[in-house]
């Protein structure tokens, strides 16, 4: 094609009705299906944990709660699995109290940030020392919720990539903003990779068809994970915003356009005309 006299322009008119409308798909996903997809993710998660932790439960037994010390027990359960009947909890404390609790109805749920809950509804609840009958005091309740498990390692909030994007530009900090960069790079970065997709493409005579494959990939590979490491600085606070991710994208389009000129054999225009 470039014996015929086609020339880069006429290559890039031509990828570039394709790379336009990819790159505005792109970041459609990046933007708006991409976090929706995270965030019903993450909440099918939660759920599937809540499912599980409820059908570990078993009527009829004596079961030590993970993640508390002491026993539970319910006479029965509902056939979906979120109703209890006559619930029994004793509970242990360090200080050497005692906590025991009749309920006549229960359910088990999670919190926002993954604690484990059993809510207990019109029952009594016994607080005392064993063998003190002083000591002890009763308490009737409606509903009352005890804590049976608590997350490791959670966050304050969701994860950053489930996060709306309209909720990241509108709290500003530092880890907001790369995120923010990381979804707009996205659909950036689909049009430099074409851009670059030219002057990768080009082969000389007698080279091979596939010859460039391997180099594109890498390509692909450094470009990408210059991204993320930029991305991981600009959380950390070691490159201000205003330089983000931008600097990476900059640094690319440079190489490519340099390449782009080499391959072409085109007159590079930093560099002065020599004299016929």
């Amino acid at each position: 094609m470039t014996a015929c006299g086609a020339g880069p322009t006429q290559f890039y008119r031509a990828l570039y009705l394709l790379a336009v409308p990819l790159a505005l798909f792109v970041g459609w996903l990046a933007l708006s299906v991409g976090p929706w997809a995270a965030a019903e993710g993450a909440r099918a998660e939660a759920e599937a944990q809540q499912q599980a932790d409820i059908e570990a439960l078993r009527p009829g037994r004596f079961l030590s709660a993970r993640g508390m010390d002491g026993v539970f027990y319910m006479e029965s359960m509902s056939d979906d699995g979120r109703r209890m009947e006559n619930v029994f909890l004793q509970l242990g404390r360090e200080d050497g109290r005692s906590i025991v609790v009749f309920a006549d109805r229960g359910r088990q749920e999670r919190d926002a940030d993954g604690d484990r809950y059993i809510i207990l509804e019109d029952g009594y609840r016994y607080e005392g020392v064993p063998g003190q009958l002083g000591e002890w005091r009763l308490l009737g309740f409606e509903e009352h919720g005890v804590l049976i498990a608590q997350q490791e390692g959670r966050g304050p909030r969701m994860r950053m990539d489930a996060q709306p994007t309209a909720e990241l530009m509108a709290r500003g900090e530092p880890e907001d903003w790369a995120e923010l960069q990381w979804r707009f790079s996205m659909p950036l970065m689909a049009l430099l990779l074409a851009f670059v997709a030219v002057p990768l493409c080009k082969a000389e005579p007698r080279e091979g068809r596939y010859g460039k494959l391997i180099a594109a990939v890498l390509v692909y590979v450094v470009y990408s994970n210059g991204l993320a490491v930029a991305q991981e600085w600009m959380r950390d606070g070691t490159i201000p915003v205003g330089l983000g991710l931008w600097w990476v994208h900059g640094l690319f389009a440079l190489a490519a356009l340099i390449w782009l000129f080499h391959r072409f054999g085109l007159q590079q225009p930093w560099r002065p005309r020599g004299k016929a």
